[in-house]
């Protein structure tokens, strides 16, 4: 396989790897405990603590686990009886395990609304995992009766219920977020960090996260001017005014960038755009390298997760950390843009997170259509088949947008011209 890509997944450090198909390599990586595949999933039982966490308002400080999580088998049948609060805690702690014990919160956050079913941090809370877990039908129920008892506090249950409707209903709840978020933080603007941490609608999370967060939301309202709502009169003016109250909030946020990226693109404002979207770039670069630490790290973020993440959640480190899907949103529209060499870079950090995401090996080989190498193109089109055949069923939706850059890929052999990006 192309050696730049091959150096750049850790597959070249062995004679004994050296000869073997990429897919074959990273299994023999996993079997012999490479990093990344356990990283990955640490990070992922983090998230799915922190999403629990942000569902409850963060009302409540968190008893930290003195000698890491423990298992389901482990807790004292007593533990398992208590308030919604104590249900919510103990819910809390199975996210936090490794992996995390999804079934079993969702088991206890039903008993807690069993407990008070008009409990607005219970109905966040399951309402979340719920929507999580793809039953949007009841989470939208559990959410819209939150927002009934508690209208003016508890951003996410908006933010969710956002994401779980379409064109102006998603607007509206959009704008309820980001009006809920605005007011924590005149709270802390009018009394301070200490007194703002006092209100159970505002939790622990600092003037950094919620700015952070605001501006993820308004970057989120531009981006559904953009889509569901671009037929609408005035839709543009909508869309910059979104941006604009954003960058004014945190000029920082990468999801903010990158949809101001996609829009200065669509407006042909190309520079601009080209401008833009290094920023962006630039601004995640740092987060993509994490994905490829050590073992030793890994353990060190293991044994100090519930600190690290009390840390990173009050000083707003984690407000905003984009998703594998932003980030391959921003690398599609550089190569659109002809910025390759950019786009590779990043698209090489997220294979040090997943040697196996066909979209990342997708967009590489649009890289080198773009830059007219049809070989290295090629390889990468081959490379994601062997995913395919690998994971059958579950990768099947990649094989025609695969023939369809394998077909370009030999088109520009045979001196056809390149496309000038990626095909929508």
């Amino acid at each position: 396989f192309p050696p730049e890509y091959q150096t750049a997944t850790g597959f070249t450090l062995s004679s004994d790897r050296r000869e073997m198909p990429l897919t074959e390599a990273a299994a023999a990586s996993s079997s012999a405990g490479g990093p990344r595949g356990a990283k990955r999933k640490r990070l992922d039982a983090r998230r799915a603590k922190r999403r629990l966490r942000r569902g409850t308002d963060g009302g409540r400080k968190r008893r930290r686990l003195q000698d890491g999580p423990r298992k389901r088998e482990e807790r004292d049948d007593s533990e398992e009886e208590g308030d919604e609060a104590t249900l919510l805690e103990q819910a809390n702690e199975c996210l936090a395990e490794f992996p995390p014990q999804v079934a079993r919160a969702l088991e206890l956050l039903e008993k807690a609304l069993k407990t008070d079913p008009e409990n607005p941090d219970v109905l966040d809370a399951l309402g979340s995992l719920l929507c999580e877990e793809g039953d949007q039908e009841r989470a939208r129920s559990l959410l819209l009766a939150s927002a009934k008892l508690r209208p003016d506090a508890g951003a996410e249950k908006f933010l969710c219920l956002a994401q779980l409707s379409t064109g102006q209903e998603a607007l509206g709840h959009f704008g309820r977020g980001a009006a809920t978020l605005q007011a924590e933080l005149e709270r802390i603007r009018a009394g301070g960090e200490a007194e703002a941490a006092a209100q159970p609608s505002s939790g622990v999370r600092s003037t950094a996260a919620l700015r952070a967060q605001l501006a993820g939301v308004h970057a989120s309202m531009a981006e559904l001017h953009m889509t569901d709502l671009c037929d609408e009169p005035q839709a543009e003016e909508a869309c910059e005014a979104a941006l604009t109250k954003g960058l004014e909030v945190d000029d920082t946020c990468f999801e903010l960038l990158s949809t101001k990226a996609t829009l200065r693109k669509v407006q042909g404002r190309l520079d601009e755009a080209r401008e833009v979207a290094l920023q962006a770039a630039k601004i995640i670069k740092p987060s993509i390298g994490q994905g490829a630490s050590s073992d030793a790290e890994g353990e060190a973020e293991e044994s100090g997760a519930e600190e690290d993440d009390e840390e990173e959640e009050a000083s707003g480190k984690t407000a905003c950390a984009p998703d594998e899907d932003a980030i391959a949103s921003l690398c599609r529209i550089m190569i659109d843009l002809e910025q390759t060499a950019e786009a590779r870079e990043l698209l090489v950090g997220l294979l040090e997170r997943d040697e196996e995401d066909l979209r990342a090996w997708v967009l590489l080989g649009y890289c080198h259509i773009v830059e007219k190498d049809s070989e290295t193109a090629q390889d990468c089109a081959k490379h994601g088949f062997r995913l395919c055949k690998k994971h059958g069923a579950d990768a099947e939706d990649w094989k025609p947008e695969l023939r369809k850059l394998l077909q370009q890929a030999k088109g520009l052999e045979a001196g056809d011209s390149a496309p000038a990006g990626v095909d929508k």
